[in-house]
């Protein structure tokens, strides 16, 4: 049985993509999609999908200009490599595979298909009958009509074999398969497939189209400028939302009824609502145009950013971890990978010796002598910690480093996690920084400090989840002292670089962290850590009559029944010493 993968690039196609994927499921093994940056709800619900389990594997998009053909060719390129597929489909969310009659059966088709072969599929148009009716239901079950004739572009359909034999690539659209020649890229011949056609349904709301079209031609010109004759039907669209005229649809040439096999009815949304207004896409698109412009002015500065990834000795953990920094997508980076305390040193160097940029650092023995070396050999303006099992978005260096060019009040920024720590509920003291819904805030990094102390909890991307600038790190010795027999002393971190600081908070997280209590005795090291601080406090000044020493020790009694419960699970010799302070 041939292995079919669909593929797909996806833009602000909430009030059809569940019926896309949905349908595309019917007779694809996997579906492929990147989502360009949809401003609608299409994203959510991709996700909605993949939580249920079916087989989709959800990429997003961090620029904003249409690289349709790169896009779709590189998920081309995963599909047969990762996916073992031996067929690619490339769709558009408005495309459609069906039988040309209720005989024909489109999974049958697919697999006769020699794999050895480009083909191209009939593409026909369609228009529904009532478009503002039943908008929430699966589209194919919705009264429509289609052209008789089919049009004269077709849609690509690319063999394995065909693939890794040409090196060939997607065109804009996914109307051709082409290769470099010598005279410009070479449309290869494609046997067209009988039996089969796309459905396509490019207009199914006068919304819709104003959204599409406006979106369409504004990242039609991030990638080419204005004066481009690619995707020329989004341009005329554009000009008339311009002068203020309407986008109806276009009358079918010859109109017949669609003959929809019932065998492709049987599919119920979940997911599919009422579509936002067009007005709103366009601003959204037009703000993350904007922000990109601003992205784009900082990264030709060439900042460099010191990724420090500490180990204790697990190998392809810190594999993981140096996979995810080169997902980065912010170019300019130097990485160091401090081996901690029962860290193999000799095995790490030869991990990372095939990689460009990477230095291993030896603090096995003595650590203070690590972090000198590390002092003069990192050379970044900006630094970001990445702790075992933290896993950066792609986009958050970038992002944040974007935020630090441009306000240079602010010593760092951070954010919260995509989740939180899988350990008991009492155990558990990472939490969300309060936002009230805002993108970005400013605030007093004492004012934060104090209420970590109060309150003995961890903002919950951990130290993974901030930005540096240099100075901060080298104000506080590399963090070099919150570190014992190797071990991270997480408060301490926070409590070294908050007090002094202006701080930015983002409102939408930027990485997923495990947090920093996974165990019992995580959470009993951390408990004697926020003592010891308290203990700091108290014996400052007047510090034990401040209501955060006095908070802070009434919080730290009263989770000592949370520790109590897991005694069989804490090592005895430290559990006699948290009795001891208790």
């Amino acid at each position: 049985m041939a292995k079919i993968a669909v593929v797909s690039m996806v833009k602000n196609e909430a009030d059809i993509i569940e019926s896309f994927v949905r349908h595309a499921l019917t007779f694809a093994d996997v579906l492929l999609v990147a989502d360009h940056q949809s401003t609608d709800g299409t994203r959510d619900i991709l996700q909605a999908l993949a939580a249920e389990g079916l087989p989709i594997r959800i990429e997003l998009l961090a620029m904003v200009e249409q690289a349709q053909s790169e896009v779709v060719t590189a998920l081309m390129q995963r599909a047969l490599s990762e996916e073992a597929a031996d067929l690619v489909l490339p769709l558009d969310a408005d495309e459609f595979l069906l039988p040309d009659d209720e005989a024909a059966d489109v999974d049958s088709v697919l697999q006769a298909l020699p794999l050895d072969r480009v083909y191209s599929l009939a593409w026909v148009r369609y228009a529904l009958d009532a478009p503002t009716q039943a908008a929430d239901a699966f589209l194919l079950r919705r009264p429509c009509h289609r052209e008789a004739q089919v049009e004269p572009l077709r849609k690509v359909l690319v063999g394995r074999e065909a693939a890794m034999k040409t090196q060939l690539r997607i065109s804009q659209g996914s109307h051709v398969a082409v290769i470099a020649g010598a005279a410009g890229p070479l449309a290869l011949e494609a046997e067209p497939v009988v039996g089969v056609h796309l459905a396509h349904f490019p207009w199914r709301s006068e919304v819709q189209a104003a959204s599409k079209a406006a979106c369409g031609w504004l990242a039609n010109v991030a990638k080419y400028s204005r004066y481009t004759d690619i995707a020329n039907h989004w341009r005329r669209d554009f000009t008339a939302l311009l002068l203020g005229e309407r986008l109806p649809a276009l009358p079918l040439k010859a109109p017949v009824a669609a003959s929809i096999p019932t065998s492709c009815w049987e599919v119920t949304l979940r997911y599919t609502k009422p579509e936002a207004g067009a007005l709103a896409n366009v601003l959204r698109f037009g703000e993350a145009l904007a922000d990109a412009y601003a992205a784009q002015q900082v990264v030709q500065r060439q900042r460099h950013v010191d990724f420090l990834l500490p180990c204790f000795g697990d190998a392809p953990e810190l594999s993981e971890r140096l996979q995810n920094v080169w997902q980065q997508t912010y170019p300019y980076r130097n990485v160091f990978v401090l081996a901690m305390d029962g860290a193999d040193f000799a095995r790490l160097s030869s991990l990372t010796k095939p990689l460009t940029g990477v230095t291993v650092m030896d603090g096995t023995a003595d650590m203070a002598s690590m972090f000198a070396r590390l002092a003069k050999a990192a050379s970044g303006a900006y630094v970001q910690w990445v702790f075992p099992g933290d896993r950066l978005q792609p986009v958050k260096v970038q992002r944040m480093l974007v935020s630090l060019e441009r306000q240079p009040e602010l010593m760092f920024v951070l954010s919260n996690a995509a989740s939180l720590p899988a350990v008991p509920g009492p155990l558990r003291v990472e939490r969300d920084l309060p936002l009230d819904g805002e993108l970005f805030i400013k605030g007093n990094g004492l004012e934060l400090w104090q209420y970590l102390l109060r309150s003995g909890v961890l903002p919950s991307g951990g130290i993974a989840s901030v930005l540096f600038r240099r100075e901060t790190m080298e104000r506080t010795g590399w963090l070099q002292s919150a570190f014992a027999g190797g071990r991270p002393l997480y408060l301490s971190m926070w409590g070294q670089v908050l007090p002094q600081a202006i701080v930015g908070v983002f409102g939408e997280v930027t990485l997923r962290s495990p947090g920093t209590v996974r165990t019992a005795d995580d959470f009993v090291w951390q408990q004697l850590e926020w003592f010891c601080l308290l203990e700091e406090q108290g014996k400052a000044g007047s510090g034990a009559l401040s209501p955060t020493y006095r908070e802070g020790k009434r919080a730290f009694r009263a989770r000592a029944s949370a520790a109590a419960a897991f005694q069989d699970q804490v090592t005895p010799q430290l559990y006699a010493q948290y009795q001891a302070i208790l």
